[in-house]
């Protein structure tokens, strides 16, 4: 017989030379071994696949792994980019109450400061009347209501139906005697305010 041939199947014919010359000749036959270096090369070729595949599978993993870290960053960027939005949205509205404070007390003071009375009106000499006046010194523009009685004796009463927005009004001819004068304004609310001292002067006017 021939040595082991590894990882190789081979046919060995059988000759009248090899069986004898009294030997009647005979038909080759195939016969096929599987040696002992061939079952250990059949095992190295399947651990070398299954090398491949787990080292194919480990590189695949590997991959989509980074992939994977790659997609996290940019979520973790965009919610940077969010938390970083609310946070700059959460100091604009502070900024913005801090502002309505501050408007609110303007506001505040405004209407606290347009309840204040009046100052008691003064007047100018004009041919036989006079033009009374009165200087408001009101954080707001008012309009006001004028009130005016004869003697000394009668309470002022109102004498514009409608508030007037000017801080004067001319009285072109007033007949002799005392009269009176004061104001009262229209403060933020609506309302008239206390009125005003009165001015008393007494007609025909000297100066």
């Amino acid at each position: 017989m021939k040595p082991d041939m590894p990882e190789e199947r081979y046919t060995e014919p059988y000759t009248d030379e090899l069986l004898g010359a009294d030997k009647a000749p005979v038909s080759t036959a195939e016969i096929t071994r599987e040696t002992p270096s061939g079952k250990g090369g059949r095992l190295a070729l399947i651990l070398a696949v299954v090398a491949g595949l787990v080292l194919g599978g480990g590189a695949s993993y590997y991959w989509f792994g980074i992939a994977q870290s790659k997609k996290m960053r940019v979520r973790v960027q965009e919610l940077e980019k969010q938390m970083e939005a609310g946070r700059q949205a959460q100091a604009d509205l502070a900024q913005v109450r801090e502002e309505g404070k501050r408007l609110q007390g303007i506001l505040d003071g405004q209407k606290k400061d347009s309840k204040q009375p009046v100052p008691k009106p003064e007047y100018y000499k004009v041919g036989k009347g006079a033009l009374v006046y009165w200087v408001d010194d009101c954080q707001v523009k008012r309009k006001y209501y004028v009130y005016r009685a004869k003697g000394t004796k009668d309470a002022p009463k109102k004498i514009t139906d409608k508030p007037v927005d000017k801080n004067m009004l001319l009285f072109r001819t007033v007949s002799s005697g005392t009269w009176r004068y004061a104001v009262t304004a229209v403060d933020l609310d609506g309302n008239e305010t206390p009125l005003s001292e009165v001015l008393k002067l007494n007609f025909p006017l000297s100066k």
